[in-house]
């Protein structure tokens, strides 16, 4: 007798589909480096390094350092950057979080006081959106749903032998 050869389950491809999607939403998509407030304030704008500034969702800034300023050695922490969304020269080089974006442009244009009017920073705002992460999150309970549903109708679909073996 020649073994039989197992038939091909369709729903493996669906399976390896849905796992595609959750790891590029799950994977870091940038790999600019968390940086810190206080030295963003201390090293990074008195040596005027930074490019430009963009505050992102009124919670997190991104930091772009010159192209010039990134030969420095204390910017060496990023030569080690790698990833499949690895980013060029061009940045977000850097980020940090914000609790409050008025206090933080305060801060920014105080520490700017003594700075030629050429060379003040003004911080950029931008509003992203990850789409992918509510699209999944609207689908995911209903195909769990319907998962459940198809396993349990055909787990009830074989035999029919009766009940089994309750009280009434």
């Amino acid at each position: 007798m020649t073994p039989m050869m197992p038939k091909f389950n369709f729903y493996w491809i669906y399976g390896i589909i849905a796992v595609v999607f959750l790891a590029l939403q799950f994977a870091p998509h940038d790999v600019s480096l968390k940086t810190s407030k206080t030295r963003f304030f201390t090293e990074m704008l008195p040596s005027h390094d930074i490019e430009k500034i963009v505050v992102i969702n009124k919670e997190r800034v991104e930091i772009y350092i010159k192209k010039e300023s990134l030969k420095n050695e204390k910017y060496n922490d990023l030569k080690n950057r790698s990833g499949l969304f690895a980013a060029s020269d061009g940045g977000p080089h850097y980020f940090f979080e914000i609790s409050d974006v008025g206090s933080f442009e305060t801060d920014l244009a105080k520490r700017q006081d003594g700075f030629p009017a050429n060379e003040r920073l003004i911080a950029e705002t931008a509003t992203q959106h990850n789409y992918i992460g509510d699209i999944i999150s609207w689908l995911l309970p209903f195909a769990l749903l319907i998962g459940l549903w198809m396993f349990v109708m055909r787990r009830m679909g074989g035999g029919g032998a009766g009940g089994g073996g309750q009280i009434f």
